[in-house]
């Protein structure tokens, strides 16, 4: 019936694509796996950067790690300083307060980088880690994640180091992780 969530993107290992990265980051990290997808996967992913630049807070640092994951094809270990410095800026800005009944819904996807979050999967999955980044799609990284799946058998659960989750596939998102008792 399939080989889980992690069968489409054959393991890959990714930690990064906060929501400052835009989708530019989250389509080279599938093409590096998967192929290209485009023609000319160099010249669009320059004009997205080209626009994330432009508008994004933490553009400077957000620049800097998806140029590095370019020229690292998508090796997370020698760009860790620049996804670092970039959370690290995105951290900063989420500190300087503000009334949680004011920010948009990324807003406060944001501020959950770092915890753990229960996540509600369309169809029989659940899925519960530590997030690490997003992109404006909410493609999330995720950490330590625990995959539970209803199947005929019974209540399925597979850990897993690392997943690129789609944004797609998302139902609802609860933060804090799991809550004890729940089945």
């Amino acid at each position: 019936a399939g080989g889980g969530m992690m069968s489409g993107i054959g393991g890959m290992l990714v930690s990064g694509m906060a929501m400052g990265t835009g989708s530019a980051l989250g389509h080279r990290a599938v093409d590096a796996v998967l192929g290209s997808r485009h023609p000319e996967p160099a010249a669009a992913t320059e004009a997205a950067q080209q626009l994330v630049a432009e508008k994004a807070p933490c553009s400077e640092q957000a620049k800097a790690f998806a140029d590095c994951m370019s020229w690292a094809s998508g090796d997370m270990g020698a760009c860790q300083q620049y996804f670092d410095a970039m959370q690290q800026c995105r951290l900063n800005r989420s500190n300087l307060g503000g009334n949680p009944s004011q920010l948009l819904p990324s807003e406060l996807v944001d501020r959950c980088i770092g915890s753990r979050i229960w996540i509600l999967l369309r169809g029989d999955k659940e899925i519960v880690g530590t997030l690490k980044g997003f992109d404006v799609y909410v493609n999330m990284v995720l950490e330590d994640v625990i995959e539970y799946e209803i199947t005929p058998e019974g209540k399925q659960e597979t850990r897993l180091s690392q997943i690129l989750l789609n944004g797609n596939n998302i139902a609802l998102l609860v933060p804090g992780g799991k809550p004890e008792g729940v089945v």
